[in-house]
């Protein structure tokens, strides 16, 4: 998936449990830290796993003084495997225990179009996650 995808998705889930700007600008990038491993010639390997989402929401969560800001980093990370999971490529979701991608291949291609339908979608549920907060005042009394 393109990384607009992947960024909508993690707004969207993030919203239902907070606005808060900075998580959301965390949530958006680390919604694109698994592609990293594009440049090393390792595309969707150990960063496309859940031990690393593990791994890293773990050491986050010994760490951190922030546990909103760990489980940020979590649903971001989560769904971009998520995402990925849905290509026919799939991923290696249970690396190490079986090095071959697996894939629940519910789109049928991850082209432009499909990214496109994805970002509209959730980033639908985010404005809606957003009006829900607005409280309402009616303009004529």
């Amino acid at each position: 998936m393109l990384w607009y995808a992947h960024v909508s998705v993690a707004l969207a889930a993030v919203s239902f449990y907070t606005l808060d700007p900075f998580l959301l600008v965390v949530a958006g990038l680390v919604s694109l830290l698994p592609d990293l491993d594009r440049p090393f010639g390792h595309r969707k390997w150990f960063s496309h796993s859940l031990l690393a989402v593990g791994v890293i929401s773990f050491v986050l969560l010994v760490y951190s003084r922030d546990p909103l800001l760990v489980l940020t980093i979590f649903v971001a990370l989560l769904t971009h495997l998520l995402v990925d999971l849905l290509t026919k490529s799939g991923i290696p979701f249970i690396f190490p225990l079986k090095r071959h991608n697996v894939g629940l291949p519910l789109v049928k291609s991850s082209g432009r179009k499909t990214n496109k339908a994805i970002a509209i979608a959730c980033l639908t549920v985010f404005a809606l996650n957003i009006i829900s907060t607005l409280e309402y005042t009616p303009l004529f009394f």
